[in-house]
């Protein structure tokens, strides 16, 4: 997967992920799991990494502009993916499924 952009998010800054890879999974899983779906999980995916999250609008320029000026893509490596069930606030750690 490639890291190829920042982008600021109003109260957040993260990287985005360009991976074909990883969108063809996602399609395929939400084909796998459509009955339990709500309209978001419906949603094409957004793949990115959040780095900044839930401050003030001033706070997130700040980040973006200082990161956006020495910005480089780079790769990454997914080694897996995580399940976790949704307990109405806190979430519980299921199983992982690691990559062969």
């Amino acid at each position: 997967m490639k890291i190829d952009a920042v982008k600021n998010i109003g109260n957040g800054v993260v990287y985005t992920i360009a991976s074909g890879e990883l969108i063809s999974l996602h399609k395929s899983l939400q084909q796998s799991f459509t009955a339990w779906l709500t309209n978001q999980d419906r949603q094409p995916l957004k793949p990115h990494v959040t780095i900044q999250n839930k401050v003030t609008a001033f706070k997130a320029l700040t980040l973006y502009n200082e990161l956006k000026e020495n910005s480089v893509s780079f790769d990454i490596k997914a080694i897996g993916i995580s399940t976790f069930l949704y307990l109405k606030g806190p979430w519980e750690h299921v199983e992982d499924f690691i990559f062969m």
